[in-house]
């Protein structure tokens, strides 16, 4: 009997056909999602004939984009022209950052990645970030070209620089203060109802009984001291910031004491003019006496 060699030329099954067609649309798919492309070196008309060898070379191609995934993407160009290594991409085009475990850019404009969670439980969350390294929690870089725009430390405390990489703005969580050279209230007149007019004197007179004292947090060592009410009593004295008695609005503080330096104004005023007319009338009198 006559050995049956392979035959090079000879067409695989339809089963094999459309397995390698699945295969190469995921691998294709896969491809645009993650930032590279695959390269098949041959491509199919329907009702053409394949040959072992092409299919081979196509599977070859696709076994080395599969490797690539597996692996890791390299050979890119991240910031400082450093190279990349990145298991997963999520890329248009851009900038690639070394040593990224996942990236999303859209140099198109637009979103680049959405997060979201459908669910509305008290532990659900729609991201969650950990860092066990002494770096930041966030990093967020911006026109200026440098590092740390803004950053998340890994205890919480909040930074956005400015142009010359300076603290413009920092929460501090470590002692619960805010840093910033100012901070603009909201306090357009079109912004506001139920206007009512207020009493200075009234006003005034209950400051001068608010009970002030020197004191500190006990969260802060006894060097860092502050002057002023407790919140009880400034909100059983001017019934403001609603049901909260436990803090003191900024707005409401700068109010009282704005009210209570017209009622103190208007109180000296009143004193002064008293005094006048007493000293007018004493004058008066001098002059009458002179002249006699």
């Amino acid at each position: 009997m006559k050995k049956q060699t392979s035959n090079p030329q000879k067409p695989f099954s339809l089963s094999s056909a459309r397995a390698f067609a699945k295969g190469v649309a995921l691998t294709v798919a896969l491809g645009s999602v993650v930032g590279f492309a695959v390269n098949l070196p041959y491509t199919f008309k329907n009702g053409q004939l394949i040959t072992a060898a092409q299919l081979n070379a196509n599977f070859s191609s696709l076994k080395n984009a599969v490797d690539a995934l597996e692996t890791g993407v390299g050979g890119g160009t991240g910031l400082g022209g450093a190279s990349v290594d990145v298991p997963l991409i999520l890329i248009g085009s851009g900038i690639r950052i070394p040593n990224a475990t996942l990236q999303a850019s859209n140099d198109a404009g637009g979103i680049a990645a959405v997060i979201s969670s459908g669910k509305a439980g008290n532990s659900d969350a729609a991201l969650v970030l950990g860092q066990v390294g002494n770096g930041p929690l966030i990093k967020g870089f911006g026109a200026n070209g440098g590092e740390d725009e803004f950053r998340v430390d890994t205890n919480g405390t909040v930074h956005l620089f400015d142009a010359s990489l300076r603290d413009n703005i920092r929460l501090d969580n470590s002692n619960g203060v805010i840093y910033a050279k100012g901070f603009n209230n909201v306090s357009d007149r079109n912004a506001k109802t139920n206007f009512k007019s207020i009493n200075p004197q009234n006003v005034l007179e209950r400051v001068s009984k608010l009970p002030l004292s020197r004191w500190n947090y006990k969260t802060d060592p006894s060097s860092v001291q502050h002057i002023g009410p407790m919140a009880q009593d400034f909100a059983a004295a001017f019934g403001l910031n609603g049901l909260d008695n436990t803090h003191i609005n900024t707005l409401d503080a700068q109010g009282i004491a704005l009210v209570a330096i017209q009622g103190l104004n208007a109180k000296l005023e009143a004193e002064n003019t008293a005094l006048k007319t007493r000293l007018d009338a004493l004058e008066a009198r001098l002059n009458t006496l002179e002249a006699r």
